[in-house]
């Protein structure tokens, strides 16, 4: 029961951040990801890994912070074999996914595929189906 109640959360959390769609912002600053270049994936690892804030563009304006941890794997044969690692206590998101070079999609299982479109220094933009995500560095 205790399982459910924690899979319920981690839905609720998803599903609200999945109502709201960003603008793609700094398009003509940012750069879209080789496929096959592994010198610059691992540059963008270094630049997922840490703390983004989600900007709700909507009419509410308050950062919804979120913890990324995302692992960069050169996956040859599409083979998602990783489990995810959910959520703390703190509606903090520890999330734990792959990055599949040859198709510029972070995976992660329980949740589907995101497009990365976009990264930057300071911003990531995510796509999930026709919806946008914009995160900003903390």
């Amino acid at each position: 029961m205790v399982g459910n109640n924690k899979n319920i959360i981690y839905i609720s959390i998803v599903l609200s951040m999945l109502l709201f769609s960003c603008n793609i912002k700094n398009k003509e600053k940012a750069t879209a990801l080789p496929k096959t270049d592994s010198a610059i994936a691992r540059s963008a690892e270094e630049l997922i890994v840490g703390s983004w804030s989600y900007l709700h563009t909507e009419k509410d304006q308050s950062k919804q912070k979120i913890s990324l941890f995302w692992h960069i794997l050169f996956n040859q044969d599409h083979s998602f074999v990783e489990e995810s690692k959910i959520a703390d206590e703190e509606s903090t998101l520890k999330r734990e996914g792959k990055y599949l070079l040859s198709d510029s999609i972070l995976y992660r299982s329980g949740f589907g595929t995101l497009d990365l479109l976009y990264i930057t220094e300071d911003s990531l933009v995510l796509r999930k189906n026709d919806l946008c995500f914009t995160f900003t560095r903390e």
